[in-house]
């Protein structure tokens, strides 16, 4: 039962984090790209504060996670006006996490908080309180390429719905195979979920359109 409780927080947890970036984005998307730079610049230079200074709550560095991952991930996403960016996109992130999971700056944070050592992951991630301890479920980089995701999407005219299910059910599945094997990089799962639908559409279509 107790397991239960803590599956049931974090899938909750990572679904709201997934709604506050999906809500965040389509606000941010709206500003002018002036006022989108220098949010960014100043939202970047709060998380890196909050970074050094490792404040006790984590409502404020969490809070701090997400308006990052919404200004950045907006300023990135609205540069991608095709499916072939979007997809490129995709790649890149994938690789680069999986080598930051393996051998970078995750691998060496995962490493020090689960033996004990620095607990810098927490402000590197979409942290919430599990039973004593304050638990990393999402890491910052996976939310801000969820977010240019999002607005990548928006601008090549997916619904909404697309936009929100499709990188969202890759980020899932990350979830639960990091479950079952204690951790695992997410953004390869996010980025094949969209690579997959954006190419299974597009033969969809292709075939619909082709004479018979």
């Amino acid at each position: 039962m107790r397991h239960f409780a803590i599956y049931l927080i974090i899938f909750v947890a990572t679904l709201v984090a997934c709604v506050l970036v999906f809500v965040g984005t389509a606000l941010t998307l709206r500003l002018s790209r002036r006022a989108l730079v220098s949010g960014t610049i100043l939202v970047v230079l709060i998380f890196a504060a909050i970074c050094v200074t490792r404040p006790e709550s984590w409502i404020v560095s969490t809070g701090v996670v997400l308006v990052t991952a919404i200004f950045a991930g907006t300023a990135i996403g609205k540069t991608i006006k095709s499916e072939s960016a979007l997809i490129a996109m995709c790649m890149a992130a994938a690789v680069a996490d999986i080598v930051s999971f393996s051998v970078g700056l995750t691998h060496k944070m995962l490493a020090s908080y689960m033996s004990g050592g620095s607990q810098l992951l927490v402000y590197f991630c979409f942290s919430v309180p599990i039973g004593s301890v304050i638990a990393p479920l999402v890491g910052i980089g996976d939310l801000l390429i969820l977010g240019a995701l999002f607005c990548g999407l928006r601008n090549l005219r997916y619904s909404a719905t697309e936009t929100f299910l499709v990188p969202v059910t890759g980020l899932f599945a990350a979830v639960v195979i990091g479950l079952l094997v204690n951790s695992i990089f997410a953004l390869p799962f996010v980025a094949g979920s969209v690579i997959i639908y954006i190419l299974v559409k597009r033969k969809t279509y292709s075939t619909s359109r082709s004479p018979h």
